[in-house]
């Protein structure tokens, strides 16, 4: 059982992580700074006791109990790395089954989360 102290550290990173989401998706963000962001959404993932944490507290749904919407972009976890995907109806490279898009054609996603709205663009 985690402490109040982890849970709260754990909870600061989890809003990272969507900071980090948001942040990769907006387009304020220089081309330049996007491995910065990159880097440390693996890091992250490689924090074994936050993906705990994230899959205990219910906020990455396992797929064999829901997958998300078709061609909604989320938060994907494969075991490993924590990433951005789409879920799409037909995949040309799992024999027109529904399937996950991404750059790595062996997607073997365990987990997702909704990925948080692009800030709004405020015209003035």
């Amino acid at each position: 059982m985690l402490t109040a102290n982890a849970n709260k550290s754990n909870e600061a990173k989890k809003h990272r992580l969507i900071e980090l989401f948001t942040l990769w998706n907006s387009n304020t963000i220089a081309y330049f700074k996007k491995h910065d962001v990159f880097a440390e959404i693996s890091q992250l993932s490689y924090d074994d006791e936050f993906i705990n944490y994230l899959i205990d507290s219910g906020t990455l749904t396992p797929v064999a109990e829901k997958l998300p919407d078709f061609d909604k972009k989320v938060i994907a976890y494969d075991g490993h790395y924590l990433f951005e995907s789409t879920y799409i109806e037909c995949s040309c490279w799992n024999d027109g089954k529904p399937g996950w898009n991404g750059s790595d054609l062996r997607l073997h996603v365990t987990h997702w989360m909704p990925l948080p709205e692009p800030p709004k663009e405020v015209t003035g």
